[in-house]
């Protein structure tokens, strides 16, 4: 058995087909697809989270996880976390 891996490991070498697995790229908790993340963009350019919040624009944050709408610094950190990690997700796949 440990000579048929030697063999593949040969044949991959040679044919410049490399084992990526020491390369690991995690997806973060609060991962959101493309589409969301467009939202999500539209969202914090739209929202003030120091007035009165429209029903609506609590929908939209409870989609993205964010059910205290009593604190406007937690709403604002809460948007900004979001958007950082998914950005430095995406970053981190194009290296």
């Amino acid at each position: 058995m440990e000579q048929k891996e030697t063999i593949f490991q040969n044949r991959n070498t040679e044919h410049g087909i490399s084992d990526n697995s020491s390369i690991e790229v995690v997806r973060p908790n609060n991962y959101i697809v493309d589409e969301q993340l467009a939202e999500l963009r539209k969202l914090c350019e739209t929202i003030n989270p120091y007035e009165e919040l429209s029903l609506e624009e609590k929908l939209r944050l409870q989609e993205f996880g964010i059910t205290d709408f009593s604190n406007p610094f937690y709403i604002t950190n809460q948007l900004l976390f979001i958007l950082e990690e998914n950005i430095q997700y995406r970053e981190s796949l194009k290296n």
